[in-house]
């Protein structure tokens, strides 16, 4: 799971002016819009269980595909890659794992100062 931010100005019917608004996204989707100069935020409510466990499920059931048409297309390249492959994909597992749980951690951040609230 990926998150990213970014900055956009939007009219904010708050401030009633048009003003910079911070947008967060998980995997490409918007997650939370944030004034930043009034400070309201809209929370666009995301079941990042679901979300982790569709992403996993795809990733697996497509491999066996990918692996066999890198296999048809060039043999020879798909074999001399293996090496580097099973060098690369512990690092690879170990900062999607790192990712998530960042995205996991900062979203339970926000929801436990929602309930304080």
């Amino acid at each position: 799971m990926k998150r990213s931010e970014m900055d956009f100005e939007l009219f904010c019917i708050h401030c009633k002016e048009d003003v910079d608004h911070h947008f967060t996204y998980i995997n490409g989707e918007i997650s939370q819009i944030r004034c930043n100069q009034c400070g309201q935020v809209l929370e666009i409510k995301m079941d990042l269980k679901k979300k982790l466990s569709s992403e996993l499920y795809d990733k697996i059931a497509r491999k066996p595909k990918r692996l066999t048409e890198e296999y048809k297309e060039d043999f020879r390249k798909f074999i001399f890659s293996i090496p580097f492959r099973i060098v690369k994909k512990p690092y690879s597992v170990y900062r999607y794992i790192k990712d998530t749980r960042e995205v996991f951690s900062e979203h339970n951040k926000i929801i436990k100062k929602k309930e304080k609230k």
